[in-house]
């Protein structure tokens, strides 16, 4: 049924009285979408993909294994971070707001180069939040058994001996351990402030004491939202605040305005209300029978397992990153950095701090920073 009704809902969006093609960034979602769109068509699908000189995050290798398995047109760009002060000017312009994602830097270029080519594209957009994909499903996962299984002492006491250990280790193995050390920190606190901590990337404590306020009304507002959900399971209430809160207003904002930005018109098949009501009504046990990477996505990897490689389907989700940590290492930054404290909203000791945890290679500070810089930068212009 789900194999039809994906199949149906790209048909449908295919038609078309301009050129179209279709974003690819060599994950599952798009991957899905371009097989789908290749079984339909009868000329080559154009396809767009956005890559970055920085290895870690490029996927145009992906990309490319699929364009070449379905013989797309396929076309590619890269950037780098001397892209940024375009973005961040083009982001406040569109926007009108401090728009929090940083995907939205490739996600503008990617439509830029699409642009020259077609008027409408087809996109992967929904398929983390439908099929539960992203990360922190696994992490809910994992936390739920950990819980479990794990004695009130060890649960206490193993997030302070991470720390304690990464302090003798320095570079990558410092950042991992730092990192292990914040999920095991976050699996002692009630499922609002981890979500907290997911969105915010830092804990709540954290954040509390980098506002120059006593309010947080982050904790109202998702309190309020959850507040309308009748399933108590975590997994089920995340994914009830993803189809809710980040896939209208982050994803869905973000592609809308980036895409209109350059006269690019979106379509979303995964999103077809039949594919949306159908996968609500699966169990969380088909959904992701496994916390390990082979479970993510598991119906949407299971309908397309003869059309796509194996490379694709046991690819761990990269997601459409952006090396903000690497960039604002960089000695080029310091003086754009320095500036994003200067609000009364924030105590600057603590926002110095993060910069250095981040410059140290300590922390992966990157997203936050970005979202400091584009809030205080919006202030300004906005005064």
């Amino acid at each position: 049924q789900l194999s039809e009704l994906l199949y149906d809902s790209v048909k449908i969006r295919m038609r078309s009285d301009v050129p179209y093609g279709a974003f690819l960034s060599g994950g599952l979602d798009s991957s899905c979408i371009v097989s789908t769109m290749s079984d339909i068509s009868t000329y080559p699908v154009k396809t767009f993909t956005i890559g970055f000189s920085e290895k870690a995050f490029d996927e145009r290798k992906s990309a490319r294994l699929i364009a070449d398995r379905f013989h797309t047109e396929h076309s590619e760009e890269i950037i780098d971070r001397s892209s940024l002060e375009e973005s961040i000017q083009k982001i406040l312009f569109h926007f009108d707001e401090p728009f929090a994602d940083p995907a939205a830097i490739p996600t503008s270029f990617l439509a830029k180069s699409a642009s020259n080519h077609v008027k409408m594209v087809l996109t992967g957009d929904g398929g983390d939040e439908v099929f539960a994909g992203y990360s922190t499903y696994q992490s809910e996962f994992f936390a739920r058994n950990y819980l479990k299984v794990t004695p009130g002492l060890v649960k206490n006491s193993l997030p302070r001996l991470v720390g304690l250990i990464s302090k003798l280790t320095s570079g990558t193995t410092r950042y991992k351990l730092n990192r292990i050390e914040r999920v095991l920190d976050s699996f002692n606190l009630p499922f609002n402030e981890r979500l907290i901590t997911k969105l915010v990337k830092i804990p709540p404590s954290k954040v509390k004491q980098m506002m120059n306020r006593n309010s947080y009304p982050i904790n109202d507002f998702i309190s309020s939202t959850l507040g309308n959900c009748t399933l108590d399971d975590p997994f089920y209430r995340l994914n009830y605040y993803n189809l809710k809160v980040s896939l209208p207003d982050q994803m869905l904002v973000k592609v809308d305005k980036m895409s209109m930005a350059n006269s690019l018109e979106t379509r979303a098949p995964l999103l077809d209300y039949r594919i949306v009501e159908l996968m609500y009504q699966v169990d969380k046990a088909l959904k992701m029978p496994t916390y390990k990477d082979k479970g993510v996505k598991h119906m949407l990897k299971k309908i397309m397992v003869n059309k796509l490689p194996p490379e694709i389907l046991n690819r761990k989700k990269q997601g459409f990153e952006v090396p903000l940590r690497e960039w604002f290492k960089e000695k080029e930054f310091e003086n754009v950095l320095n500036t994003s404290y200067s609000s009364t909203a924030f105590r600057p000791s603590m926002i110095k701090d993060i910069i250095e945890e981040n410059k140290a290679g300590q922390i992966d500070h990157g997203t936050l920073l970005w979202r400091l810089l584009l809030l205080n930068r919006w202030l300004n212009n906005s005064s």
